[in-house]
């Protein structure tokens, strides 16, 4: 029956029901299918079309927005519900329907939602009064009133009626709470106040919470305020209270009297969420504000699909820097007939109708889409915030929304700000705090929106964590000191909490000064810039002064912007680079320093660059060490009348880019006498002169730092232990020849001594100081000796740069000075020369790593260099001076070294590389010394040597060769090393069969990182992923750094579910890493696995392993398991499914959930008849596990599709099958959708689709495999596992006109039989050959029948009942015929169609095959003479098994240059192949290969050593029968072989040794 039959049978029994009938699709959405007259009626409608036009087809459109909820809700499938809701009539009047709502079945067995109504208005109609108050009925109750109309309006006196509306809040609620009776009682008690106070008006009950009055104007107001007052304390609920709206009649039209109880109700709805109000009077703008709403419900779909809604970014900026930090992403609606309609007039209706969830979805893809746009593009991003509305986390699950759009755009998640607003954490916490701590787990920054706005906003910060507030924009609306208080206070909280600070609705220059001044970290708002498109955000920014934030900046900025500010303390925010210092933020305090420290400076100008060169250079060294240890650093010096101490702390940065806070502190003011303050403030600028002061305290060993250029100390410290802090001084900063004078100068006995004789009681001296730039500079040193209260002395030293440091004509002072003092020149011309060598010599005593020493005539030592010392574990060579090694005693073989220092000594010998064994910190070592003598003019004075330690040395070796398979900076192997790793595990496999399996890993969000953050944040994720991979034990055996992001995992097993699980534990271990060093990230781990059969070598592996891992990254499978399409199971939607659906453990292959569709078609009585079973038992009446199980390849992040038939119920299905998380563990989850009504239903059409389809698969196995023989062997068995068949063969024709099967694939339980069908007369095949058809196809049913119809035919194959063949032919060539034996019934005829598309590829494929192992024979053939080649010997051996003994004949042709110089190459060439001939004729098992232009190999297997000469004098026996001249060596060992190389190399000696003697004969001879 058609839909137009069904529905007018549907009319003619509904249309005489005086009530509404209305069926309702269970589909999304809930379409309605069909209405009759009576449902006309309620709506006002004229007919159908009037009706689905109004209501948009949909049951939502039949319902009030505030009392819609869907049908399901409303009522059980198993039994009728009441249900009653408002509507509003075509004619825009309110009502209230009442009815039921049931499920009924169709004719086609589709169910469908019975909805029967009646309007309150017909129900009025049969009852004159309210049976539950007393009051009218709504029909009498207008009819009345357009009577009082006729009555006052011809005397004009109606307008002194109100028509009042009366609602009662949330009387649902009421009800749910009290129950149904006491409802009905708080009715009647609202009916007896509406009696009470309105005597003698008209008064209705219109619906279960309104009430209609038409009273009269005076006092209204007061009498609604009583009624409202004393209902809400009856009630005493806030959340359940009386409102009314009230219609004051202008003119005296009786027309509009039914109309203005409908304006009352709007007045009314106007204010039902304002807690202050309890009436409202009727405007024209409510009912504008109607039709906007209206026209919002009705267009708002529309506005989505053609884009007419538009998103608005508004630019925030960072008060420390000025520059632009993110932007807020703000919906507009730019209709192109209503023109613009503002966010607080459709966003309000969209919450309200709740739909508010696809507003911000759909703001949520747009804002990717454009951050995709602008990184595709190599632009600048910012991160954008969005505002989720609280209905969003009851409509939708904004967590999953998410993560779908960052996945499906491939965005890093800090691109996103999520906002939600502070109603919306009082109103929805329950919801919100799951979701909330979802994204912050994942790396979102949550930020609230309008704090401040709610009353319970502290509350919120008690029960929640933010990582920012946006201060509500109210508080600089209304801009005064208290506000400038309440923002004070929240951002001085807000610090303290660790949480950042945004103020929304900055307009003015004096609102951004204050935020500034009082730390507010970011600014929005007009005076930076209005909401704007994308397109002129992107202009904005392009020309906006101070620039944009890069990501890199960012977390650096959030760190600073937590420092508190608003304190009397001088305090600075500043930057620097390495190079150059500048003040980012100051307060007050620190910028009234600032101008006594810079001169120039205004006070008020920041950013401020210092580029005053007297205070950088003080500053610089602070600095540089404040970025090297990380710890706080101070300095205190003098500026102007001020002793002033700077503290600097560093915040954080990277790679040039570092914040720090600096705080000043002023010591000590000067005195206010103008005398004292005029010489103490010379004597404090004296000081500027010394670069160090320091006190020290010799009876209380005490070492003050009261200032210093020292990057180890700081101003203001007090040291304890000076001796030692001297002589450290000493080693790390002065000059090594003037250390013992500079320790001497400092001795304090000393200096007391020489401060006796000095009227100034101080002594000084000059040294040479290390600078930060390693050079040296003289510097003095000035010891002035204190005397204290208790007699004691204390020193204070003072340093400051020598004079002839800076002295601008010291080069023609210097020798006036010199010969002042009497000191004589030296030579001018050897002055360089001298003083160039003396310095070289000292390097290389102090900072070579060889260990040398030079002697004197005696053998004495009379200096070494530090390197000796320290190996010897000596701190000091005065030790050694003037001592031999025999009085030193550590030479174990010392007569062998004495002996050669004599020669040297003794004859001017050189002696090189005399090992011996020596002790070093008693432990004997092995070194090898050279020395040689040292000539003053011609005579020997001395001996200079070296010596090098021999273990050392081979340890590092070691290394060296170890660190060329090291990645530097993971510590894993890199390529090198995998490669070395993967040649055992590939040789283990061809040995022995042990398969091995191979992961290529990667984390592809690695580059952009790299990029945005740099090499150091790159660094660290890289170790931070190494020790995820090595946390994983089933990964550890080996493991490979390639590059970027990319890793190598090989392991010496197969995969299994062990593996899965960690693989899916490591998955989400990478993803959990949303934070490294500070910089945020978002890490999907894509990974690819491969069997170590899958290819002949590691290479082809490897191929494979990229081609998946580039498909996985294409499908984002490393993201599936994270966004909202991976599947969560619920039992309720899969029970209701028409699909099989089960859930079993893949381990145990146990079932532990099947759907009741399932249950019905393979007959389980109950749960007990399968929980627990094994699925291949129940589902398949197998007793072992299917052939194909997918069990081992299942992941969780990705589906695989099937087509399979069940054998127990014979259906065709369509599978799909997946790994889900369930009970705490991964389960196989699989739907299956039988496909059988469709192959049946169209059988020849699905059989051309099904023919292409596995064609398709066969044909994608064959060319997937490198090797075509390979591929034919796996094709065949997808064939014969697609077609139920017992076995599929190919026949390929033989040059001696024989047939021979080449290729068999046979079921499990059967034995082959391609070795039984070999070389079978192609005469005795005729029939068959005739039995191909114009396809090149031959189908045999009946195989007995067959063989009958052909007398003299004999089968070749037994057990044959049906056939089907197809003629394998190559250009017009027959090549053969392929069989497949006795498929199933169901499968004949696709098998027909099947091997008819795949016979010309079989063909083709067996060609390739020739031409595959010709190219092989070829690469591993010496094409001149026949023999293996060099490639050929390498695979041989790779192919032995282990425990064979083999004979490496190695053998070189004499003679072959001079016969192709006398005789030609043709000669020559026919001389190797008569030898390679004499060497194949060689009896036993051998293989000979040409190993270059004259050596051969040959190699016997099996073969004894006495078996092995005797093959030589063989092979010898034939060469000289032939008059060749052969060289021949022979070495035999046992596989495996360690070092082929070794052998080869013991064989060349062995056929040279042989050389030898043949030449020596010629010569002889």
């Amino acid at each position: 029956m058609g839909l137009e039959e069904i529905q007018s049978e549907l009319h003619r029994y509904y249309d005489r029901l005086t009530s509404g009938i209305c069926l309702i699709g269970m589909q999304p959405g809930e379409p309605i299918l069909f209405v009759n007259k009576g449902m006309l009626k309620i709506y006002h409608c004229m007919d159908e079309a009037e009706f689905y036009c109004f209501t948009g087809r949909r049951f939502r459109g039949m319902v009030d927005s505030e009392d819609y909820y869907p049908v399901a809700h409303m009522s059980e499938t198993d039994y009728s519900e009441f249900v009653t809701f408002r509507f509003r009539t075509r004619d825009d009047h309110f009502r209230r329907a009442e009815g039921s709502a049931s499920v009924i079945s169709l004719e086609d067995g589709t169910k469908a939602w019975l909805l029967q109504l009646i309007s309150s208005e017909l129900r009025g109609s049969s009852t004159q009064n309210d049976p539950l108050t007393g009051l009218m009925g709504m029909r009498l109750f207008f009819k009345k009133a357009l009577q009082v109309a006729r009555r006052e309006s011809p005397q004009g006196r109606l307008s002194e009626y109100c028509p009042t509306y009366f609602n009662l809040t949330n009387f649902r609620l009421y009800n749910s709470l009290h129950g149904l009776a006491a409802g009905d009682h708080c009715l009647k008690r609202i009916a007896e106040l509406l009696r009470q106070y309105f005597p003698g008006d008209l008064i209705s009950h219109f619906s279960a919470d309104g009430f209609g009055v038409l009273a009269k104007r005076e006092d209204i107001f007061q009498k609604i305020e009583v009624i409202c007052s004393r209902v809400n304390a009856y009630i005493n609920n806030s959340n359940i209270v009386l409102k009314a709206g009230v219609c004051l009649l202008e003119e005296d039209d009786i027309h509009i009297v039914r109309h203005t109880f409908d304006m009352a109700k709007i007045a009314c709805d106007t204010i039902k969420t304002d807690a202050t109000r309890c009436w409202a009077i009727y405007t024209r703008e409510m009912g504008v504000a109607l039709e906007k709403r209206d026209f919002v419900l009705e267009n708002f779909n529309t506005a989505l699909e053609k884009g007419y809604i538009k998103i608005y970014y508004q630019p925030v900026v960072r008060t420390m820097t000025g520059k632009i930090c993110g932007v807020e992403a703000l919906a507009r609606w730019e209709d192109p007939v209503y023109g613009r309609l503002t966010p607080n007039v459709f966003i309000p209706v969209l919450e309200q109708a709740r739909l508010i969830h696809k507003l911000d979805g759909y703001v949520l893809n747009q804002v990717a889409k454009q951050l995709h746009y602008q990184l595709a593009n190599k632009r600048p991003v910012l991160p954008v915030s969005v505002n989720l509305s609280r209905h969003d986390f009851n409509l939708m699950d904004p967590f999953a929304v998410v993560e779908k759009v960052i996945s499906r755009y491939n965005l890093q998640r800090d691109y996103f700000r999520i906002e939600v607003t502070e109603t919306a954490l009082v109103k929805e916490k329950h919801n919100l705090l799951r979701s909330l701590k979802q994204f912050q787990q994942s790396g979102y920054q949550v930020w609230l929106d309008d704090f401040g706005s709610a009353y319970s906003s502290l509350n919120v910060l008690h029960n929640y964590h933010f990582d920012e507030l946006k201060i509500d924009m109210a508080f600089l609306h209304n801009f005064n000191e208290q506000s400038r208080q309440i923002i004070k206070a929240i951002v001085l909280m807000a610090k303290e909490l660790g949480i950042h600070t945004l103020a929304e609705g900055a307009e003015t220059k004096a609102h951004v000064d204050f935020l500034k001044d009082v730390g507010c970290e970011k600014i929005q708002g007009y005076y930076f810039g209005r909401p704007m498109t994308y397109e002129d955000l992107s202009v904005f920014c392009k020309h906006y002064e101070h620039g944009l934030e890069t990501r890199r900046e960012e977390p650096v900025y959030d760190k600073a912007g937590l420092v508190n500010v608003v304190t009397d303390l001088p305090t600075a925010i500043f930057h620097y680079d390495g190079t150059q210092a500048g003040v980012l933020w100051a307060n007050l305090a620190f910028r009234k320093i600032l101008r006594w420290s810079l001169p120039g400076y205004n006070g008020h100008d920041l950013p401020l660059w210092i580029q005053d060169f007297s205070f950088r250079q003080r500053l610089q060294p602070c600095l540089d060490e404040l970025l090297v240890s990380g710890q706080n650093q101070v300095m205190t010096y003098v500026e102007r009348d001020h002793y002033l101490q700077l503290h600097l702390e560093l915040i954080g940065g990277t790679q040039g880019r570092y914040l720090g806070r600096a705080c000043i502190y002023n010591i000590a003011d000067a005195s206010e006498r103008q005398e004292i303050q005029r010489i103490d403030y010379l004597l404090r600028n004296i000081l500027k002169v010394y670069k160090g002061l320091y006190y020290l305290h010799p009876g209380k060993d005490t070492f003050e730092v009261i200032k210093t250029t020292m990057t180890h100390w700081a101003d203001g410290k007090s040291l304890k232990g000076i001796q030692k802090l001297l002589i450290d001084y000493a080693v790390q900063s002065v000059y090594v020849d003037d250390r013992e004078r500079f320790l001497s100068f400092l001795d304090f006995d000393n200096l007391c001594h020489q401060a006796d004789q000095s009227p100034t009681a101080s002594v000084g001296d000059v040294f040479r100081i290390k600078q930060a730039d390693g050079s040296y500079r003289w510097t003095v040193f000035l010891a002035l000796r204190l005397q204290q209260a208790d007699g004691q002395y204390d020193i204070l030293l003072c340093c400051r740069d020598d004079a002839w440091e800076t002295a601008r004509d010291r080069k023609s002072l210097l020798p006036i000075l010199a010969t002042s003092f009497g000191i004589h020149e030296l030579e001018p011309a050897r002055q360089p020369y001298f003083r160039l060598l003396r310095e070289l010599c000292q390097a290389m005593i102090h900072y070579s790593d060889i260990k040398f020493f030079w002697k004197d005539r005696e053998r004495r030592f009379a200096g070494v260099s530090q390197s000796f010392l320290d190996y010897y574990g000596l701190t000091d060579e005065k030790i050694l001076i003037g001592k031999t090694d025999e009085e030193i005693g550590w030479h174990i073989q010392g007569k062998k070294y004495e002996e050669a220092e004599r020669a040297v000594l003794e004859k001017g010998e050189i002696t090189r590389h005399i090992i011996g064994e020596c002790l070093v910190q008693g432990r004997p070592h092995r070194i090898a010394a050279t020395k040689f003598p040292i000539y003053q003019g011609r005579r020997i004075i001395g001996l200079m040597g070296y010596f090098e330690d021999l273990e050392y040395e081979e340890a590092r070796q070691v290394q060296l060769r170890q660190s060329s398979f090291v990645d530097d900076v993971t510590g894993l192997l890199n390529f090198r090393g995998i490669l070395q790793a993967a040649d055992e595990y590939a040789d283990k496999y061809r040995r022995y069969g042990q398969d091995y399996t191979c992961v290529l890993l990667e984390v592809p969000a690695y580059e952009a990182l790299f990029q945005e953050y740099g090499d150091e944040v790159g660094q660290k994720l890289l170790q931070v992923i190494t020790q995820q991979l090595l946390a994983f034990h089933v990964l550890n055996e080996t493991i490979a750094h390639l590059s970027g992001s990319r890793f190598c995992c090989l392991v010496p097993k197969a995969m299994d579910a062990d593996f899965r699980n960690k693989m899916l534990g490591l998955i989400n271990a990478i993803h959990g890493i949303t934070n490294i060093g500070g910089y945020s990230c978002t890490l999907y781990l894509q990974y690819a696995v491969a069997q170590g059969s899958e290819g002949q070598d590691f290479d082809e592996v490897m191929q494979l392993l990229r081609k998946r891992l580039d498909e996985a990254k294409e499908q984002q499978y490393g993201q599936a398991i994270y966004i909202g399409d991976r599947l969560v199971f619920d039992k309720e939607k899969f029970d209701k499914l028409d699909e099989e659906v089960s859930v079993m453990d893949p381990d145990t292959y146990e079932l532990v959930y099947v759907n009741d569709y399932m249950q019905r078609a393979y007959g389980l009585s109950d749960s007990s008849s399968w929980v627990g079973e094994k699925c291949y038992k129940i589902l398949a009446d197998r007793e072992t596990p299917c052939d194909n199980c997918l069990n081992d390849r299942l992941r969780r992040d990705c589906f695989y599709t099937a087509t399979r038939r069940n054998r127990k119920t014979g259906q065709y299905l369509f599978m799909r099958t997946t790994l889900i998380p369930w009970q705490g563990k991964n389960y196989r989850f699989s739907m299956a959708f039988d496909l059988s009504r469709y192959i049946f239903r169209d059988r020849e059409e699905i059989d051309v689709v099904f023919r292409e389809v596995m064609a398709n698969d066969v044909i994608a196995i064959g060319m997937r495999e490198a090797d075509p023989h390979t591929g034919l062997q796996k094709m065949l068995e997808k064939i014969g596992h697609s077609l139920q068949a017992e076995r599929v063969l190919i026949f390929e024709e033989q040059p001696d006109q024989t047939v021979s099967a080449t290729y068999e694939w046979y079921q499990e339980d059967l034995q082959p039989m391609a070795p039984t069908v070999q070389h079978i007369p192609m005469d005795s095949l005729r029939p068959l050959y005739a039995a191909f058809d114009a396809k090149q196809m031959a189908i045999i049913e009946d195989a007995q029948a067959f063989v009958r119809a052909h007398p003299g035919f004999t089968p070749h194959l037994s057990g044959v009942r049906r056939l089907v063949s197809g003629h394998l032919t190559q250009s017009g060539k027959s090549l053969g015929f392929t069989e497949v034996v006795n498929p199933s019934a169901l499968a004949f005829k696709s098998a027909s169609l099947l091997l008819s598309t795949l016979t010309l590829f079989l063909a083709s494929m067996l060609r390739n095959r020739d031409t595959f192992r010709s190219l092989e024979r070829l690469s591993t053939t010496d094409q001149l003479t026949g023999a293996g080649n060099r490639r050929g010997f390498t695979e041989y051996i790779r192919a032995v098994p282990d425990g064979i003994f083999l004979a490496f004949i190695f053998g070189d042709l004499n003679g072959l240059k001079r016969i192709n110089d006398t005789q030609g190459h043709e000669a020559g060439d026919h001389l190797l192949q008569q030898a390679v001939r004499h060497m194949k004729a060689l009896s036993g098992d051998n293989a000979v290969f040409r190993m270059g232009g004259d050596e051969f190999m040959v190699i016997a297997r099996n073969a004894s050593e006495q078996q092995a000469q005797q093959l030589v004098r063989e092979l010898l026996a034939r060469y000289r029968s032939s008059g060749i001249s052969m060289a021949l060596g022979v070495v035999v060992c046992q596989t495996p072989i360690a070092n082929i190389d070794e052998v080869l190399s013991q064989a060349d000696r062995e056929m040279y040794t042989d050389k030898e003697r043949i030449y020596t004969s010629w010569r002889h001879s």
